[in-house]
């Protein structure tokens, strides 16, 4: 199989990626390389398992609270909640 590459951006060499030989053979080359680029793009954690997920605010009484169950959430708190919760997924 040829020693094709990935890269993240077209002319950034330095997060390219070896493609994985169906033996093995280049794993020594792949593995530190692969964590590096999802590393970059912040997705090694989900990779690992160890990614923290966000929740939205509760609600009481149809208004979104913090933590503390009685203070209202502003609007730019939900909306930056909600933005943590769509990068996540």
């Amino acid at each position: 199989m040829s020693d094709l590459t990935m890269s993240l951006k077209s002319n950034d060499t330095s997060l390219a990626v070896p493609k994985l030989r169906d033996d093995g053979s280049n794993w020594a080359d792949y593995e530190p390389r692969v964590h590096k680029a999802m590393g970059a793009k912040g997705i090694w954690k989900h990779v690992e398992g160890t990614a923290y997920k966000p929740q939205q605010y509760n609600q009481v009484g149809g208004v979104y609270v913090l933590a503390d169950g009685t203070t209202s959430a502003t609007e730019e708190q939900i909306e930056a909640r909600e933005s943590k919760v769509d990068e996540y997924e």
